[in-house]
C-alpha cells in the first residue's frame, strides 16, 4: 500500500484538525464587508477587537485596517472619527 492511499483511507485517525478554532477571513476589497470596516466606527472596531486576545493582536489589527491609536500602559488609545476611545486589557471599547 502507497502513502498516499494510507493517508487517506486513515484520515479519522487525525482528530487535532477538529479541534481548531474556526478563524474568519479577512474582507476582500470591494465587498460589502471591506467597505464597513473601511467606515471606521467603534461597532466595527469591536467586531475586529472580539477575535483579539491581547494589545499586540489588537495593535496588529488597528494597524491592518488603518486606525489611529497610540498604545498605552494600561490599554490602546484609537481616533475613530476624531473621537478618542480607550481598548481595555479585556479588549473592550470605553
Amino acid at each position: 500500500m502507497n502513502w498516499y492511499k494510507m493517508a487517506t483511507e486513515k484520515q479519522e485517525e487525525f482528530k487535532f484538525f477538529q479541534e481548531m478554532p474556526k478563524q474568519k477571513a479577512t474582507p476582500i476589497e470591494e465587498t460589502k464587508q471591506y467597505q464597513q470596516l473601511s467606515e471606521k466606527t467603534p461597532e466595527i472596531l469591536q467586531k475586529l477587537l472580539d477575535q483579539c486576545k491581547n494589545f499586540k493582536e489588537a495593535a496588529k489589527i488597528l494597524k491592518l485596517y488603518g486606525f489611529e491609536f497610540k498604545v498605552l500602559d494600561n490599554g490602546i488609545k484609537v481616533n475613530i472619527n476624531n473621537q478618542s476611545h480607550l481598548i481595555n486589557d479585556s479588549m473592550k471599547i470605553i
